[in-house]
């Protein structure tokens, strides 16, 4: 056994350095007293990029953001009490999204617990099941490097996916004091008295499931060792798929790129695919599903024997409603999320799409006319938004939406805020390849929204952009909060203010509640400039008057280091008007 138990600063500088060597590179910190030896340690590590937030909720969302822009963990570092509670709101998106974060929470030691010592809480589990593992650290027995670079070792694992879905892990870690010792070194890893790794070196060593490829493209587990294995039992596709009327839906989530618009080609099928799916790249992928799905002429004539179903597609009523009359649905759920929102799914396979479809596809059968006749209703309704959407040089909601995702430049990024802005670029995106979509589609809050957008453009080597709601910005408005010395993105944010929740009129709420009612409970018109927002956080602004100034206002904003708020004013009746006429005309069109 050691004579003495390592420092607070060895434990931290350990735990740090190990971060390191498993291939996390940016690190959130947020300020705080008993976290001092873990925030010390990320500011000396020369291969870490460490970010300072004061917000810890803005700071988790961050990570996210870091951690689903680059594909691999992010971590975060905060000190005990309250602090620790306000990463749960995006320890939670994190859980349902399958995104890594690594939580690391300062605490008081055992013996300063349940006796009234100053900003203590229990902070043991305190995240529940939303983490893919928890673990108090300790000081180590008589191996303490070994057992701190293990623990590390081992919580990345988890939060890459190595032992199920990625995801967050929790490590609760006690300092006691002092907290501060100059004389400190990282503790070595292995008996002969070495550390594990340096860094730089490490990173580029270990395999990671999310490294080079990111949560939200994360390849099939089933893809890599399952097939095999799972050909035993899984039902031939071709006497489930062969000569059927099929069609594809693909949401957040959704496994397999590529492959699966070349099979579903193959096959004949179109394909619904969700902005965050990853797959509206090009054909057989259609631009207005929503709409087509909207229309009863469309569907009574195009009903499809079978839906496959691929991640979490959730944006559309009435694409859900297609896929709740069916009575022959496929998931493929390769992650095993168990995701099937409608509950009626046929048959769910632990298997990609593209692994189970592609034995299949040379000898197979389509129906002479499915594929064509969704394409040429594309196009149609295609057309018909777009005239609509082109008779007024005003912005409005659904074009800016529109000419946003056109303008985006190739292998740009896209964030987008959950509620009405995610539906509308559903409602209006190109099929297009080039742009990336992200969205916080795990839980589907707005909370956060600033903080991820910035976390993801941070990470991403090329334009990023993000679109939002005006409640989304004002809801997360200390992620406008950053600091001089911190690093920040060249990013426009485009925001639709329509001072209030917009997305209640589209629902039953805006016509069968009392106008007031209606307004305090739904509505809630906040009356926030955004103008001013800009002015104190120190981001640039501008008010969108023409349709025709947006290229100009997205390169002005790339041209310069910073966050630039471009607001667009809108009128949610008017909007909700605009919304109704185009669903009608698609629907005479069709028809």
């Amino acid at each position: 056994m050691p004579d003495q138990q390592p420092s607070a600063t060895a434990v931290a500088l350990t735990l740090v350095d190990e971060l390191a060597a498993q291939g996390v590179t940016d690190v959130v910190v947020s300020p705080g007293s008993r976290s001092a030896p873990l925030s010390l340690a990320v500011a000396a590590h020369e291969g870490l990029r460490m970010h300072v937030r004061v917000d810890e909720r803005s700071a988790a969302f961050l990570a996210l953001g870091l951690a689903r822009g680059s594909g691999r963990p992010a971590a975060i570092v905060c000190s005990s009490g309250t602090a620790t509670a306000n990463y749960h709101p995006a320890v939670m998106e994190a859980d349902a999204a399958g995104v890594g974060v690594v939580v690391l929470t300062a605490d008081r030691p055992p013996e300063l617990r349940d006796i009234g010592a100053n900003q203590t809480a229990t902070q043991q589990h305190l995240y529940g099941g939303a983490v893919r593992w928890f673990h108090e650290v300790s000081a180590g027995g008589d191996r303490p490097g070994v057992y701190l670079r293990s623990v590390v070792a081992r919580a990345v694992a988890h939060a890459v996916g190595g032992v199920a879905p990625p995801g967050p892990v929790h490590l609760n870690v006690p300092l006691r004091e002092p907290l501060l010792d100059d004389t400190a070194t990282a503790l070595p890893g292995h008996p002969a008295g070495a550390p594990v790794a340096t860094s730089r070196s490490a990173r580029s060593g270990p395999a990671s499931p999310m490294g080079g490829l990111g949560p939200d493209r994360a390849r099939s587990r089933a893809g890599d060792s399952t097939s095999a294995g799972s050909a035993r039992w899984l039902p031939d596709p071709r006497e489930v798929l062969d000569g059927r009327r099929g069609l594809v839906i693909a949401g957040e989530g959704a496994v397999g790129g590529d492959d699966v618009l070349d099979l579903a080609a193959a096959l004949g099928w179109p394909v619904i695919a969700e902005p965050t799916s990853g797959l509206r790249l090009r054909e057989p992928a259609v631009r207005t599903g929503h709409w087509l799905a909207a229309s009863e002429a469309f569907v009574s004539a195009h009903r499809p024997d079978v839906v496959v179903q691929l991640g979490r597609p959730v944006l559309s009523r009435a694409v859900a409603a297609i896929v709740a009359v069916c009575d022959d649905v496929i998931v493929c759920d390769p992650l095993e999320r168990g995701w099937d929102p409608q509950r009626n799914a046929r048959l769910v396979l632990p298997v990609a799409f593209a692994d189970w479809v592609a034995p299949m596809v040379a000898g197979s059968d389509p129906v002479d006319g499915w594929l064509d006749a969704w394409l040429d209703a594309d196009r149609r309704a295609g057309a018909v938004v777009d005239r609509l959407l082109e008779d007024s040089d005003e912005p409005t909601e659904l074009g800016v939406v529109r000419d946003l995702a056109r303008l985006m430049p190739a292998n740009s990024v896209l964030t987008v805020a959950s509620s009405l802005a995610i539906r509308h670029l559903n409602e209006t995106m190109p099929v297009r390849e080039g742009l990336r979509v992200v969205g916080n589609r795990g839980v589907s809050g707005i909370d956060g929204f600033v903080s991820t957008a910035v976390g993801v453009a941070l990470a991403h080597d090329g334009p990023s952009a993000a679109l939002a709601g005006d409640l989304s910005m004002v809801h997360d408005m200390t992620g406008l909060v950053i600091g001089p010395d911190e690093p920040v993105p060249a990013l426009p944010i485009v925001v639709i203010n329509n001072d209030g929740g917009g997305i209640f009129d589209l629902l039953p709420y805006g016509s069968q509640l009392a106008a007031a009612t209606f307004r305090r409970l739904f509505a809630t018109p906040h009356g926030v400039p955004l103008g001013g927002m800009a002015i104190t956080t120190g981001a640039g602004y501008l008010g969108l008057d023409e349709m025709a100034d947006l290229p100009g206002a997205l390169d002005d904003a790339w041209a310069n280091p910073g966050i630039t708020i471009i607001e667009v004013t809108t009128d949610t009746p008017t909007e909700t008007a605009r919304y109704h006429r185009i669903r009608e005309a698609v629907a005479a069109e069709l028809g």
